[in-house]
Formats: C-alpha cells, sequence, structure tokens
C-alpha cells in the first residue's frame, strides 16, 4: 500500500509460520499478520498488533535463542515469522513494511 507502506508477503499461507529471506544488515523490519476464517462469506479479521525486528550490523553467529531474525551464509538476513494458529482459519497474510 503506497500509503501505508505495508507490502503483503503473501496472502496464501497454509500454516501460521513464514521465513522472509533477504533482510538488509543494520534494518528495522515490523510485520503483521491476520487471519481469513473458512466459509463462502469469510471476512479477513483485523491484522495483529505489529512487531519489530532490527537486523544486525552485519554477519553473526546463528544463536538458538535468536528466534527473530538470523545471518544467511551469503551475508544477508532472514526472519521466521510465527503465530498462534487460529483453528478456523485456511490462510494467512501476512505484510511488513520497511521502517528505515
Amino acid at each position: 500500500d503506497p500509503e501505508t507502506g505495508w507490502r503483503t508477503l503473501s496472502d496464501k499461507l497454509s500454516a501460521p509460520v513464514m521465513r522472509k529471506k533477504n533482510l538488509e544488515p543494520a534494518t528495522a523490519y515490523t510485520f503483521r499478520v491476520r487471519g481469513l476464517p473458512t466459509g463462502p462469506a469469510a471476512e479477513w479479521s483485523s491484522f495483529s498488533a505489529p512487531f519489530q525486528v532490527v537486523t544486525a550490523p552485519g554477519p553473526i553467529s546463528p544463536s538458538p535463542k535468536l528466534e527473530s531474525f538470523f545471518a544467511q551464509g551469503d551475508g544477508n538476513f532472514a526472519a521466521q515469522i510465527s503465530w498462534p494458529a487460529t483453528p478456523d482459519a485456511v490462510a494467512y497474510e501476512l505484510q511488513t513494511r520497511r521502517m528505515n
């Protein structure tokens, strides 16, 4: 959305997890998610509260405690995003926007 800066990463996720690759070093990213319940007249839920991750300024060693973002072998960063499953959701939409 040009007005808000939010960009849909996918609106066809069938599980409550997604990995966002190729994040830039020393950059803040904000994510939010919403679910689509089953049924012919189903409408998307409201978005979750946004949460922010900030990538490290350079390559880092992966750590089992580091669950929001990590360094890839090529020097880029990736974030694995997960959220609680909604029992009646058949799809999820995850959006992001670049903060700086």
